[in-house]
């Protein structure tokens, strides 16, 4: 692995503690992230610079499961961008800011020319934002 999400690993010891000590292994995610599989079989992905984490589910085909994953999706790719203001985002795709707001706190699906909006400006494909 490289020294960058060794770091990462590091970062997420510091920060998550109780779940670090229970990681029985990990593998990078992303540009800033990685994800960690604890002892009980849950999975946790970490991001660099928010320290932010989630517990990955496995998405059921469900409306909410859906907006839950695209909308830690989404969170993840502004956290890795450094894009820490979310109407900078609308200014670069486009997308209106009530709109983003309520990808992002799942509350709304987006359609596919949002998507198609929002992985040109977060430069990744929407596959990424599109397949669980």
């Amino acid at each position: 692995m490289s020294d960058l999400y060794n770091e990462i690993f590091s970062d997420f010891k510091l920060y998550c503690p109780g779940f670090a000590e229970d990681a029985i292994s990990w593998e990078p995610s992303g540009k800033l992230s990685i994800i960690a599989t604890l002892s009980d079989g849950r999975r946790v992905e970490f991001t660099q610079p928010s320290h932010r984490y989630r517990f990955l589910v496995e998405y059921d085909g469900t409306e909410e499961s859906w907006k839950k994953e695209f909308s830690g999706r989404l969170i993840k790719l502004l956290d890795e961008n450094g894009i820490s203001a979310h109407y900078k985002l609308a200014e670069t795709s486009g997308v209106s800011k009530q709109a983003l707001s309520n990808y992002i706190h799942g509350k709304a699906i987006p359609s596919a020319y949002a998507i198609d909006r929002l992985a040109r400006a977060l430069d990744c494909p929407i596959e990424y934002l599109t397949k669980f």
